[in-house]
């Protein structure tokens, strides 16, 4: 018998107790319940990032990377080209998020804590939203939660 404590016992996955602390917890659970796991959620988000204003709607990964290929497809003219983009696209963001799924669940089986957002992803964003700003509108956008200075639930019109 050991008395090796939760910070003793490697990780399987390999990961850290810091790269497994959200690195802001109210953001990390609202994320977790409103928008991660839940395909077609979206939960309206602003965020203040090194001094820019985004707001948007917060989405999951799979939302966003399906779009990403959709917008992929639309910007080749040539229909061979834009088939190619788009499975090429398909392939990677597919396989990516298989793992991703296939590791929550390993996890959650194995009583394992979850593996926090690392990255925000968001549709229908504005950018520099402010009296003093011009916005720029997006149709998606994809940020590091790490650099988030500050947020709060709603978007800017």
């Amino acid at each position: 018998m050991t008395n090796d404590s939760p910070q003793d016992i490697p990780d399987p996955d390999g990961f850290t107790t810091d790269e497994l602390t959200a690195r802001d917890p109210a953001l990390e659970v609202l994320l977790q319940l409103n928008v991660k796991g839940h395909r077609n959620n979206a939960s309206p988000l602003t965020v203040m990032m090194n001094g820019q204003v985004i707001s948007g709607f917060a989405i999951p990964f799979e939302a966003w990377a399906e779009e990403i290929v959709t917008q992929m497809g639309i910007g080749w003219a040539d229909p061979e080209v834009r088939r190619m983009m788009t499975d090429a696209y398909t392939t990677v963001y597919g396989g990516w998020a298989a793992k991703e799924r296939a590791r929550k669940e390993r996890r959650a089986d194995a009583e394992l804590p979850p593996v926090p957002s690392a990255y925000l992803h968001m549709r229908d964003v504005r950018i520099g939203v402010g009296s003093d700003r011009e916005a720029v509108t997006m149709q998606l956008w994809r940020g590091r939660i790490d650099a988030i200075d500050g947020w709060t639930i709603g978007k800017i019109m």
